[in-house]
C-alpha cells in the first residue's frame, strides 16, 4: 500500500518514511491509507507486539505531521475544513488552497 492517491506534498515527504519502516520491520503490514480530516490516517500490524508498538508509534508520528504538511506541495500547511466548495478536508498551503478553490470554481462554472 502507497501514498498514490495523494498529492505529491504527502508522497514525496511520507513515502520515504514508510518504507524504511518496512525495511526495518519487513514483517510490517500496512493495511490501509487513507484521509481523515484534513491528515493522514494509517493502520499497520504486526504479529510481535514490541515491532507493532514500535511502529505504530512512527506512523502516529507521521499522521502527525501530515496535519501540517500540504498535501500538494509538501510545504507547511493547514487543515482545511469541508465546506460548500471544498469536497473533502485537506491539509493545504494558502497557495495550494488558492489553486484548488480556484480549480473547483472553474469547474463549477463550466
Amino acid at each position: 500500500m502507497t501514498l498514490e492517491t495523494f498529492g505529491t506534498g504527502w508522497r514525496d515527504k511520507f513515502e520515504k518514511r514508510l518504507e524504511s519502516l518496512k525495511k526495518i520491520f519487513p514483517e510490517l503490514r500496512i493495511e490501509r491509507i487513507e484521509r481523515f480530516s484534513g491528515m493522514l490516517r494509517i493502520s499497520v500490524s504486526a504479529l510481535d507486539p514490541d515491532i507493532d508498538y514500535i511502529a505504530k508509534c512512527v506512523i502516529y508520528k507521521i499522521e502527525r505531521d501530515s496535519a501540517k504538511t500540504c498535501e500538494m506541495c509538501g510545504k507547511t500547511g493547514l487543515r482545511r475544513l469541508h465546506d460548500e466548495v471544498l469536497t473533502v478536508e485537506q491539509c493545504l498551503c494558502t497557495l495550494c488552497y488558492a489553486t484548488e478553490l480556484d480549480r473547483i470554481l472553474t469547474q463549477h462554472s463550466n
